[in-house]
């Protein structure tokens, strides 16, 4: 899992102290009540004020997971994190720090058996002049479906289909080496990748399911790019945000979505300041244009993104 380095600065203490509700489609997308597969609340924590218990269920209303948010605007998890199947069992535990899984995660299968057994480390790289911060999860144990355990203390065969994504390949010290091969069924792709003894990928190729045409790649993600690099977005911003006279100032949070084609989506204020402000900043987003959209495994994909904007107040406030 990647996320634009942005996206780390989005601590967002939202002072809203009514219960929220939010539908999402199959693929964890927001969207409109006769059309949800599933739904989310926040609540305020009554333990840590500056954070919000947030609660993903199934349509049947049975809990899907469960963790502790910094946003009630944008789920950003801090702390343990646990996952359900439908039939109450747990499917999954792991530690978030500010969004970003790390450290221990295990996972059961529907019936109660262990699936597997690893954690998460990160680290900071730069792709196409963005920095980013790459998660990569170590595999540790595994146990198949027929409860056959096919990894050991880190050296094996793995296997797996879940929801969105199967995959296989061979693991050797807790990583990915040699060929691996497997499908992404919210892409609608399959792909082939080729890992070095360290884990890290050396190259790969995805093909459409229903076009077939293929997609090169070396980098499992790519972040969407404003020109040619990071900077270039920052000095967008500091041009052509327009600060209101009667601003009264401080830390305003935006989330906006780059589409797969490189326009810029649904634009939402995480943590405003005023509508005077909080326009401003969707006008100037609006201005940016074309993006070079995101890649994930080589496909132009839609991601959200998050930028924090300090305001100051202005003399005439």
């Amino acid at each position: 899992m990647t996320k634009f380095l942005l996206a780390l600065l989005a601590l967002s203490f939202g002072a809203n102290a009514q219960l929220s509700k939010v539908y999402l489609d199959s693929t964890m997308t927001e969207t409109e009540a006769d059309k949800h597969s599933f739904y989310r609340t926040f609540a305020p924590d009554p333990s840590k004020p500056e954070a919000f218990l947030a609660n993903t269920y199934y349509k049947s209303g049975r809990l899907l997971e469960k963790g502790r948010s910094i946003s009630n605007e944008k789920l950003m998890y801090h702390g343990i994190v646990q996952e359900f199947w439908e039939n109450g069992s747990k499917k999954s535990e792991k530690q978030f720090e500010l969004g970003d899984p790390t450290g221990g995660i295990q996972t059961w299968y529907e019936n109660g058996k262990p699936h597997s057994l690893g954690y998460v480390i990160q680290k900071m790289i730069e792709v196409e002049g963005h920095k980013l911060i790459v998660s990569r999860a170590l595999i540790s144990q595994f146990w198949n479906e027929a409860g056959e355990q096919t990894v050991i203390n880190g050296d094996g065969r793995y296997s797996d289909r879940q929801q969105w994504l199967h995959e296989e390949g061979q693991v050797k010290n807790e990583v990915r080496t040699g060929k691996w091969v497997g499908e992404d069924f919210r892409r609608g792709i399959t792909f082939e990748e080729t890992y070095d003894s360290e884990g890290e990928l050396i190259s790969g190729e995805s093909k459409e399911k229903s076009s077939g045409k293929s997609y090169q790649y070396t980098s499992l993600f790519n972040p969407p790019t404003y020109k040619e690099k990071t900077s270039d977005f920052f000095h967008f911003v500091s041009k052509n945000f327009k600060t209101p006279e009667t601003t009264k100032g401080g830390r305003l949070l935006i989330s906006y979505e780059v589409t797969a084609e490189g326009r810029i989506g649904q634009i939402k204020i995480v943590n405003g300041i005023d509508r005077e402000t909080d326009e401003a900043a969707r006008k100037m987003l609006r201005k940016s244009g074309l993006w070079t959209p995101a890649k994930s495994r080589g496909k132009n994909v839609r991601i959200v993104l998050n930028l924090p904007i300090a305001v100051k107040a202005t003399q005439h406030y």
